[in-house]
């Protein structure tokens, strides 16, 4: 017999991955980049060397009994440079104060105090760095799970904050909305139905090896019913057009902009969503797009062309909302527009901080025959108008042979998931919500910035509120390659 020296069995193949694990662990270290004329790989990390030993152990004639220990090893490695880490955090945040207490003095010299003044003067100064880009995926069914209802769940990652104005530290991760209480088993009023939303793991610090995971956070949210009056989560009045107090005239609360009634739009009873008992008929071939909206911080009325809803949501600037509504056709028009906007008393589009319009379109042509949710995210500017409403109009006129029906208008404050990450609401179906019913929503980082995530990081901005001015166009002007 001889020992095995190469091949599956081989005494030298399995020496030589432990080799190239101590070879890449003495780079990172600050030994040499190659040794021994064998260069070493650290763009491969330790838990690839470890995998490539256990491989190397479990071929041939395995010998796990000799790597039993290796993972608990492996773990006791990646926690060897905490001290360092923590080092490199304190003197990161060392720098940003003294920095920037020696250009403008600082009442307290504290990490969050410096970053408002430098967030502040690369704002003065149009400083950006390179935008993290998050997005948030459709409303998922997880493979294998079947739901009885049918809510809407919508989401934003609009921040108000910065200069791109994302919600630049979140985290990518999967969230799950699993349905805790419904109204068939108890626990919850119909239409009304209750939702434990959860995050994926997170890691134990921002310094581990591993991060980011999950945000590791837990919240509920309650199915909103747009049938109800600025109560329940909707801050509308008369948002379903369920109430028509005076024939031949808007519904109760809502001004009508353009059009005239029975002739552009109408009050419709045979064509309506779910428990609805009426819809707002937007009918095609007129030639003038009919246009309606509802006044914020209006006492309520039933008088015909007056009144609004109490709800003062300029009193909550740079705060994001979510509007969700129901639409479809009798035939689906070849063209025509819908939009749904913010606008002040002159009825004119209100834009947010980053100049961006509180606004969203419907392609008509896109729509259908069956009732679908659309929806769309607001966020007033941080000085709002004494003014505003909310408008639903047919933007590009509806063409003949085709009238639109809008259904379940809701609007809502976007619940924070956690106070870096994204805002949900979730809107009745046609179908309500059982017990276990899950869906899943993803968040992806599209492009991440170095320097946003090395101040999530190092600074702590993220539990701040505060955000570095950023540029989602590759137009930063702080360039990351000065990360060396």
């Amino acid at each position: 017999m001889a020992v095995t020296l190469i091949g599956a069995d081989g005494i030298f193949t399995r020496l030589g991955a432990i080799a190239q694990a101590l070879n890449d662990a003495n780079a990172i270290l600050g030994g040499a980049l190659t040794v021994d004329g064998r260069p070493s790989d650290v763009t491969a990390t330790m838990v690839t060397k470890a995998n490539n030993m256990q491989v190397a152990f479990g071929a041939g004639t395995p010998l796990y009994g000799v790597i039993d220990g290796l993972q608990t090893q492996l773990s006791s490695y990646q926690s060897t440079a905490a001290g360092w880490k923590s080092y490199l955090k304190t003197l990161a945040q060392n720098l940003l104060v003294k920095q920037v207490n020696a250009d403008t003095p600082l009442a307290q010299q504290t990490v969050a105090q410096a970053l408002a003044v430098l967030c502040a003067q690369m704002r003065n100064s149009s400083d950006s760095v390179k935008a993290n880009v998050p997005a948030l995926g459709s409303q998922t069914t997880p493979a294998g799970q079947v739901n009885a209802g049918t809510p809407t769940i919508v989401g934003t990652v609009k921040s108000g904050s910065g200069r791109y104005s994302g919600q630049e530290y979140a985290l990518a991760e999967t969230i799950r909305f699993l349905c805790s209480r419904d109204a068939q088993s108890g626990g919850a009023v119909a239409n009304q139905e209750q939702f434990l939303v959860t995050g994926q793991s997170a890691t134990g610090t921002q310094l581990d090896f591993n991060w980011p995971l999950g945000s590791g956070t837990s919240s509920s949210l309650t199915v909103i019913d747009p049938t109800l009056n600025n109560a329940g989560g909707t801050v509308l009045q008369n948002g379903s057009f369920e109430t028509w107090t005076t024939a031949g005239s808007p519904p109760d609360n809502w001004n009508a902009l353009a059009g005239t009634a029975n002739t552009d739009y109408a009050k419709e009873t045979g064509i309506v969503f779910a428990t609805s008992t009426a819809a707002l008929k937007i009918i095609g071939g007129t030639g003038t797009g009919a246009s309606l909206a509802q006044v914020f911080n209006t006492t309520p009325s039933t008088t015909a062309g007056a009144g609004g809803t109490a709800y003062n949501i300029a009193a909550t600037p740079v705060t994001s909302y979510l509007c969700n509504l129901q639409v479809k056709a009798d035939v689906v028009p070849a063209s025509g527009v819908l939009t749904v906007d913010l606008v002040d008393g002159s009825n004119t589009v209100i834009n947010d901080d980053g100049g961006v319009a509180n606004a969203f379109t419907i392609t008509l042509s896109g729509i259908t025959t069956s009732y679908a949710a659309r929806s769309g995210a607001f966020r007033l500017p941080s000085a709002p108008p004494s003014t505003v409403k909310l408008r639903v109009r047919a933007s590009t006129v509806i063409p003949a042979g085709s009238n639109v029906f809008v259904e379940d208008v809701a609007l809502a404050r976007a619940v924070p998931f956690y106070p870096s990450g994204p805002g949900f609401a979730i809107f009745r179906g046609a179908a309500r919500p059982l017990l276990n019913d899950l869906w899943t929503m993803a968040l992806s980082i599209s492009a991440a910035g170095a320097f946003q995530r090395a101040a999530q990081r190092l600074w702590g901005i993220d539990g701040l509120g505060l955000y570095l001015p950023s540029n989602a166009a590759g137009a930063q002007t702080i360039n990351e390659n000065l990360i060396v």
